[in-house]
């Protein structure tokens, strides 16, 4: 009994650790916090490592967004400059092969929703660049099935029909920051549809110019596709 409500501390205490607030600000930097107040003008917080300690704001101009302990997210202020959108075609995700031995046919549809708008400075790959480099992920993932493209596909007996439809691929450049982003919304095809939404971002200060975009990019690909593969093994 004693030994169960030690463990159940243990995992009180770990979970308390990890229950915090982060406020990203314009410049990129992070702010470990428990979040008091949004109000109009500021938000009010504590520094998530000194709970007992004073109350700080901070104006809600030079704030981001809020990633709350929760995992929803809050957008409190576009960055401010004049941002540009980049595309690079990415690089097959180097994956290890999946657990699940799957030896079928995984037929993928996958359609282009991303909404680009005129602000793309440098668009270097084609729907087409993307859609081939899932497929190649997905059959390097799972190496015993066959992974093709739907195009006019005859009915195929215990198939796997994915549909992937791209919401967001893209990088966007701001003044002294990256933002990319890399967005699905997965439909696995049985008697009823099962509906999956991955959402991977990521962020990293310019050090290096385009490379540091590139990077940031590939890496919410390879997220969201290791979450797609983890998606794919769990209806089987």
């Amino acid at each position: 009994m004693k030994k169960g409500m030690a463990l159940l501390s243990f995992l009180l205490i770990i979970t308390a650790s990890n229950a915090q607030d982060i406020i990203i600000t314009q410049s990129g930097e992070d702010i470990k916090s428990k979040v008091l107040e949004v109000g109009v003008s500021e938000i009010k917080y504590k520094k998530f490592d000194n709970p007992d300690g004073p109350n700080y704001s901070i104006e809600k101009k030079k704030v981001f967004k809020i990633a709350y302990q929760n995992g929803s997210e809050e957008i409190i202020s576009e960055p401010k400059g004049d941002k540009k959108m980049y595309i690079w075609a990415p690089d097959v995700t180097d994956l290890p092969p999946a657990n699940n031995k799957n030896d079928k046919i995984i037929i993928l549809t996958i359609t282009d929703r991303r909404k680009l708008g005129d602000k793309v400075i440098n668009k270097k790959c084609t729907s087409e660049d993307i859609a081939s480099t899932i497929v190649k992920t997905l059959a390097k993932a799972f190496p015993s099935a066959k992974v093709e493209l739907n195009n006019g596909h005859t009915e195929t007996k215990d198939a796997i029909k994915l549909t992937v439809d791209l919401i967001a691929y893209n990088a966007v450049y701001y003044p002294s920051l990256w933002m990319a982003f890399t967005k699905y919304e997965v439909t696995i095809q049985k008697d009823n549809s099962i509906v999956k939404h991955i959402l991977k971002e990521d962020k990293k200060f310019n050090m290096l110019g385009n490379p540091t975009g590139r990077k940031c990019l590939q890496y919410t690909f390879d997220q969201a596709n290791k979450e797609l593969v983890s998606f794919i093994e769990e209806q089987q």
